[in-house]
């Protein structure tokens, strides 16, 4: 790690992990951005997270990880967040729990976070958001307006249903999809980052 960078903690569900990108772990959106931002990042990607989605009742991730608590420890300058697809199936019969985790899990992160930008987004790969799924990025963009965190809607339809940036589940970006979040993001970061 170049300890002359800042550090950027990408923290999120399978967009942030890079999961079917077909390619190395460089070729991820966050891991693109850090390259063209000149940013050390450290990724804190698990695949099918959400706020709610795979958390115990502590709201802890698998293995009791306490994802927040982990990321303070690499003192980044810059933080990420891309959560929320997972949760859109749980919205159904959830939406009361999602809600609450929703403000729980953005409440701590003002928290913890508060002396450095943080960026939170929602990754959604269809055109139109459903009813349950535009409900779930109010709750986020209003916890973030709440908690003084930056929300981005960039991460909403971003592809417009283009196949190229697909991967073959039509649902998580492609190598070239991560080269297009990269883009579409870049600027937003780095306008941040110069606060």
């Amino acid at each position: 790690m170049d300890i002359q960078k800042p550090t950027f903690a990408a923290y999120g569900d399978s967009i942030v992990s890079g999961y079917l990108r077909g390619g190395a772990p460089d070729t991820r959106f966050s891991s693109i951005l850090a390259n063209r931002l000149k940013l050390n990042e450290v990724n804190f990607g698990h695949d099918g997270l959400g706020y709610l989605a795979l958390r115990d009742e502590q709201g802890y991730a698998p293995e009791g990880l306490d994802y927040p608590a982990e990321i303070m420890k690499v003192e980044p300058d810059f933080l990420l967040v891309c959560l929320g697809v997972n949760d859109v199936p749980l919205m159904k019969t959830h939406s009361a729990e999602v809600a609450d985790r929703v403000s729980a899990e953005l409440g701590r992160i003002g928290e913890l976070f508060a002396s450095i930008p943080v960026l939170v987004t929602m990754y959604y790969p269809g055109n139109t958001l459903g009813e349950r799924s535009r409900q779930l990025v109010n709750w986020i963009a209003s916890d973030c307006q709440r908690n003084g965190l930056n929300f981005s809607d960039s991460f909403v339809g971003p592809f417009k249903q283009q196949p190229a940036y697909y991967s073959n589940d039509g649902i998580h970006p492609s190598v070239k999809g991560h080269l297009e979040l990269a883009r579409l993001i870049e600027d937003e970061v780095s306008n941040l980052l110069q606060k």
